[in-house]
């Protein structure tokens, strides 16, 4: 038996389908919150534009500016769980995502850390649509569904 010293595998794995669409949707909506929770908050942040497009490119850039003109930003944890695709459209290229989202969100202040907006600790379902640009998903529109999961 040989054996070989200093050698190493790495395995990668590589999402396809819906789990690839469902993945972007929710790397797309956990940079907006990286971004919204730095201090001070940057509205032309480079990674918002690798995982947005279109109207949801513009929300996120209004949402982020208003945030570092009143010098504040966010804190807490948010997710989205139960991912799947709802709709699609006849060439594939445009889909629904359709996920919990749950929000433990809090705007505070840059200067004192004081919680301006508290964390509405609500959990809804959230409606992401996801369109391929240029071979990758990108989010394109979002808001909630239902108040409820």
């Amino acid at each position: 038996m040989e054996q070989v010293v200093g050698q190493s595998t790495t395995t990668t794995t590589v999402l396809t389908g819906d789990a690839a669409i469902i993945a972007a949707a929710i790397n797309s909506d956990n940079t907006y919150f990286v971004v919204a929770s730095s201090s001070p908050v940057n509205p032309n942040d480079p990674r918002i534009s690798q995982v947005d497009a279109g109207k949801q490119l513009g929300m996120d850039r209004n949402s982020l500016t208003v945030l570092a003109l009143q010098r504040r930003h966010d804190v807490g944890t948010y997710s989205l769980t139960n991912g799947r695709v709802a709709e699609r459209n006849s060439t594939g290229t445009v889909v629904v995502v359709l996920a919990c989202g749950t929000d433990g969100i809090s705007v505070v202040s840059d200067a004192t850390g004081e919680t301006v907006t508290p964390a509405p600790y609500r959990r809804s379902l959230i409606n992401l649509q996801m369109t391929l640009v240029s071979g990758r998903w990108m989010e394109t529109d979002s808001g909630e569904r239902s108040p409820t999961c």
